[in-house]
């Protein structure tokens, strides 16, 4: 079944696991995604960059996704990931995606919040999950680097107000990780993971 992001998270939460997420380049790799997903017997999260999803079309995207999904009886959610255009977001959930990421990291946090809340509003009317992000991920996104000087931990009581704030679905904290390429030696700082967990419930 197609679903969004926090349908599957709340499933997740109950049965006190985890959910892969997996970004496609290309269509190719979303057959076998699934099936493994499928003979797994999880949910599965597709995401896409939103470079990928205008080279290949939101639409086909979207359509492969939910036909995959039914004739595979699994539970998938289509996310755009780490957005920071609100026409991309836009264009995503007009063409069908079940979630959507607004990465706002990048921005003050007030400007982040209020940005964030804007997307909020406009998904959710539409039944689509959101995620947002504040602190930061090191490594590389999009052609673009963080360096470990750069990086900005989440803190507890900052994570609080962002969701109270915001709604939002889903939180990426910056605890230290790294994704894409990157140099230096990850240190990921799981008592600070642990502290905003006990705070916040997504």
């Amino acid at each position: 079944m197609y679903k969004t992001l926090k349908e599957i998270t709340d499933y997740a939460d109950q049965l006190n696991m985890t959910v892969g997420a997996f970004n496609m380049h290309n269509l190719e790799m979303l057959p076998g995604m699934i099936r493994g997903a499928q003979e797994l017997g999880l949910p599965i999260v597709i995401q896409t960059s939103v470079a990928t999803a205008q080279y290949i079309g939101y639409d086909v995207i979207v359509a492969v996704c939910k036909q995959l999904a039914n004739n595979d009886l699994v539970d998938v959610a289509l996310h755009l990931d780490h957005a920071r255009d609100f026409d991309a977001i836009r264009d995503a959930i007009e063409a069908g995606y079940s979630s959507v990421m607004f990465d706002g990291s990048n921005l003050p946090f007030k400007e982040n919040i209020a940005k964030t809340k804007a997307v909020v509003d406009y998904a959710h009317a539409r039944g689509v999950s959101v995620e947002g992000e504040f602190g930061t991920i090191g490594g590389t996104e999009e052609g673009i680097s963080v360096s470990d000087d750069d990086k900005e931990y989440t803190r507890p009581n900052d994570a609080v107000r962002f969701l109270a704030e915001t709604g939002v679905d889903a939180l990426t904290v910056g605890i230290g990780t790294n994704h894409g390429q990157f140099k230096s030696k990850t240190n990921v700082q799981i008592p600070l993971l642990k502290e905003n967990h006990n705070l916040v419930d997504v």
